[in-house]
């Protein structure tokens, strides 16, 4: 990095590399590919470019910049970011940053730390690298095998990223992760792996590309300038991930014309991808692009139907929500409980779920992991998962909560719904729901359960388990009025058109159609008004991101 002085300073080192980043994707990284040369980046100027940049990135990794500098930490933003780095020289720069800012910033809100400007100025420097270096990851590109072929296209994802921030209206970024890393390194909602040779994963690498994808996470694939050895190795991929055996129904097929990934955004496509993709019957969670998207992406052409298929794949595997940024975390804003020594222990039931998804018992393995630490901070109680267990065969002793879940039709023998009603009656709890809400499973279950219990009936809102009256319990029913089977007509609004009201009618379920589907029917003269201030569309699992950050004096938290 430049100085006037002799040596070189990260903070310098930082401004060179923003600056050759910025040559590189004005001309380079445009004049510079060709859609017949998969390696347009290896050789020539372009390559000595980028051969400058890990040069730079290589030396800053080495030392170790001033966290509570406001101009080091601007530069060091400017540069992860670019970069698409997490890690530079082994350490999360964000969070390094982060933490000296934070533990910097006064009560007035003011960061004024940095050698460089006065008060003000730092206090803007330093909030720039809090705004854009703590922004959500929308992208995670897979760093895989030896030499660059998974990085053919260095800049594709970081053109992308500029170009979402249009659709989210605030910062995105992307980065690259390393198949080395922990499982939990790959933490964006997709992760876009690409090359032109055959890739190879070992045993451990493909339990964590399995694990990202139980997460809830979505492989996006795709050969570089259509190279079949790349296609067949990720079609080989997806069988390792999901043997054939256990998931028969999990394979490549053309994607539809009607799919969500191209529906979601209604487009006029130039000419719609052609992708093939695989699920569990819930979501789609393997695509693998028959098209060379990349190279528009490379090439900045936001007007290609890369970019409008690449926006679309994210609506569609974030269910349209809100990303979660730097600062986010599950656990909500209040002290931790007290810590007990009591352990819940759930265990998950396995049954014969049919040929054609024998796993479907499996769906929801993370859940419990991923809900363990949220119990901890609100109960001061340890949640424990067991083994998996099934009800007539295995011993249930110790075991607190069974949880049983799936999307098809659930049958128990006899056997099973007399260790069932066993278990309950020797204090055990059961939970019971159905995965994404499909409705087959749910009237099966509950055919079941009545087998088991009797008549199921909805809970009053003094039941404890709706008010919450225990340690760490949430109340459900204060200020919400649940309407079942209710469905919107039209809103209704003053002479200035603000909302005053909400039509809506009443539902009622027909009879069963040929999937066994009840399907809801308007009943007649069912209208009625909802006098409301504001309306707030939540299609899907969270309210459209952009009421929070519109709506004057609307405060949120995590919880809401």
């Amino acid at each position: 990095g430049y100085t006037a002085s002799a040596g070189s300073t990260p903070n310098m080192a930082t401004a060179g590399l923003a600056s050759l980043f910025l040559v590189f994707d004005s001309y380079h990284g445009k004049t510079s590919y060709r859609a017949d040369n998969p390696r347009a980046f290896t050789t020539g100027d372009a390559a000595a470019v980028l051969t400058s940049i890990q040069r730079g990135m290589d030396w800053l990794g080495k030392r170790s910049g001033n966290v509570i500098d406001g101009y080091y930490l601007y530069g060091i933003e400017r540069t992860g970011v670019a970069s698409g780095r997490k890690y530079i020289g082994g350490k999360d720069w964000f969070r390094d940053g982060a933490l000296g800012v934070l533990g910097a910033q006064r009560p007035n809100g003011a960061i004024p730390v940095g050698r460089y400007g006065g008060g003000d100025i730092n206090t803007c420097l330093n909030t720039l690298f809090l705004v854009y270096g703590g922004a959500p990851v929308a992208f995670n590109k897979l760093q895989y095998g030896q030499g660059h072929d998974w990085n053919l296209n260095p800049r594709d994802l970081a053109n992308l990223s500029k170009y979402l921030w249009s659709a989210y209206e605030r910062p995105l970024n992307w980065q690259s992760v390393s198949i080395k890393a922990k499982a939990t390194e790959i933490e964006a909602p997709v992760l876009f792996i690409s090359g032109s040779k055959a890739a190879k994963f070992s045993e451990e690498e493909m339990l964590k590309l399995r694990e990202y994808i139980l997460r809830g996470g979505t492989i996006l694939a795709e050969p570089s300038d259509g190279a079949k050895p790349f296609a067949k190795s990720m079609e080989a991929l997806l069988a390792q991930l999901f043997s054939p055996a256990d998931y028969p129904k999990c394979k490549l097929r053309p994607l539809p014309a009607d799919h969500g990934i191209y529906t979601v955004i209604k487009r006029q496509w130039g000419k719609r991808p052609k992708l093939r993709a695989a699920g569990d019957g819930t979501r789609t969670f393997f695509i693998l692009s028959d098209e060379y998207l990349s190279g528009d992406l490379q090439m900045n052409r936001t007007d290609s139907d890369a970019f409008k298929l690449a926006m679309n794949l994210l609506f569609y595997a974030t269910d349209m929500g809100e990303l979660a940024g730097k600062f986010a975390s599950i656990l909500p804003d209040s002290p931790p409980a007290r810590q007990r020594r009591k352990v819940v222990t759930v265990a998950r039931v396995k049954y014969d779920a049919g040929a054609d998804y024998p796993m479907d018992w499996d769906m929801a393995r993370m859940a419990w992991p991923a809900l363990a630490p949220y119990v901890k901070h609100v109960t001061g109680c340890e949640l424990k998962e067991a083994a998996p267990v099934r009800l007539a065969a295995d011993k249930l002793d110790g075991v607190n909560v069974l949880h049983i879940t799936g999307r098809l039709a659930l049958a128990l023998s006899a056997d099973e719904r007399a260790a069932l009603k066993k278990f309950v009656a020797g204090g055990g709890t059961v939970l019971v729901d159905s995965y994404a809400g499909l409705p087959e499973f749910a009237r099966s279950a509950r055919a079941e359960l009545e087998k088991v219990f009797g008549e199921l009936k909805g809970l009053p809102d003094d039941h404890i388990l709706a008010a919450g009256r225990f340690e760490g319990g949430e109340d459900l029913t204060e200020g919400v009025r649940f309407k079942l089977l209710t469905n919107p007509k039209q809103f209704l609004g003053d002479e200035q058109n603000w909302v005053v009201g909400m039509e809506c009618f009443e539902m009622e379920l027909g009879e069963p159609d040929e999937s066994g589907r009840r399907r809801p029917l308007v009943k007649p003269g069912s209208e009625f008004v909802i006098d409301t201030d504001v309306v707030i569309i939540a299609l899907g699992t969270t309210p459209n991101p952009l009421i929070a950050s519109t709506t004057r004096g609307l405060e949120t938290t995590r919880r809401g």
